[in-house]
């Protein structure tokens, strides 16, 4: 695969990723109902379920063949380290606070989201290149 289709599959994760540390680095505060469940949570699950689609679909098209066989294992282990980074770069932001149930809501949100692409696209998925 030449470079530069390489360059365009993974274009969209690093914009997301962009628009990601954006966010995170507002010191705007999501009101929280509760301990756990917040519409700060449901933020997280919906921005990493886009990140997680996004990710799956970069892999696919132009992942090592390595990753291909374990999309849904590198999409976790990249979530978990980008929400961790994400996490601690809020550490410096005035009124916001790392969390690691932010950390969680992220890691299942990019799984429920490479999910999606895995069942939308299941026929190119499956084919061994």
């Amino acid at each position: 695969m030449k470079i530069a289709a390489r360059v365009r599959a993974w274009l969209p994760v690093a914009g997301w990723s962009g628009l990601i540390f954006f966010l995170s680095h507002q010191s705007l505060s999501a009101p929280q109902f509760n301990v756990f469940f917040s519409l700060d949570k449901l933020a997280h699950l919906g921005v990493y379920g886009i990140w997680g689609f996004l990710f799956a679909r970069a892999v696919d098209k132009a992942g090592p063949p390595s990753w291909r066989a374990r999309t849904a294992f590198v999409v976790a282990a990249a979530a978990l380290l980008y929400g961790i980074s994400d996490e601690f770069h809020q550490a410096f932001i005035p009124h916001r606070t790392p969390s690691a149930a932010d950390v969680a809501m992220d890691v299942l949100g990019a799984f429920a989201g490479q999910w999606v692409y895995r069942r939308w696209n299941r026929p190119r998925c499956n084919q061994i290149r």
